[in-house]
């Protein structure tokens, strides 16, 4: 894992490299905010377009980097095409949802992504992405969270009460 970190994180992520049309394909729609919305040719150096935004993938030796960028290219996370087992997800699966240092567990993170529009909510911050244009507010309180919630996540009303609730029980919200 590499976006927007200062350190190597370990890896926790799984993508899926499926054969269609006579090519290999990435396959990986769970990165999140920033990451694919389609499956990508797997096939060094070259840009390929989803939507509004702009991957590649770069190769060396046997390690792969993803990368999306409009003028400049930024590292999402690296990978190999080595062979893995569910046995080889188990622990990580088991640190990004319990251990304190997983960004998952230290506050809210969610996430709707769409061909025209990307919004993240980490905390109390909004971010909407259009890829031509990026828009970051600060929520102002449980109302505004609530509705970015429901309105623009599009969590259901009954589910985000519960949420917000578990959230301020741990002084998160």
């Amino acid at each position: 894992m590499l976006w927007r970190t200062q350190r190597v994180l370990p890896r926790t992520h799984m993508l899926l490299r499926v054969e269609a049309d006579g090519w290999p394909w990435l396959a990986d729609v769970g990165f999140g905010g920033m990451g694919p919305l389609l499956p990508l040719r797997l096939e060094a150096g070259t840009a390929q377009p989803q939507f509004a935004w702009r991957y590649r993938l770069m190769q060396q030796d046997d390690t792969w980097r993803l990368q999306t960028g409009a003028q400049t290219w930024e590292d999402l996370y690296e990978f190999t095409l080595h062979p893995q087992t569910p046995a080889d997800y188990d622990m990580a699966n088991y640190y990004v949802s319990t251990h304190p240092d997983s960004r998952f567990v230290q506050g809210l993170v969610a996430q709707r992504l769409a061909p025209e529009q990307r919004l993240i909510l980490i905390g109390d911050q909004l971010t909407e992405d259009r890829g031509h244009a990026v828009t970051s507010r600060r929520l102002d309180g449980r109302a505004e969270l609530a509705a970015a919630l429901i309105d623009g996540i599009g969590l259901p009303a009954a589910d985000v009460g519960v949420l917000l609730d578990t959230l301020a029980a741990r002084g998160q919200a």
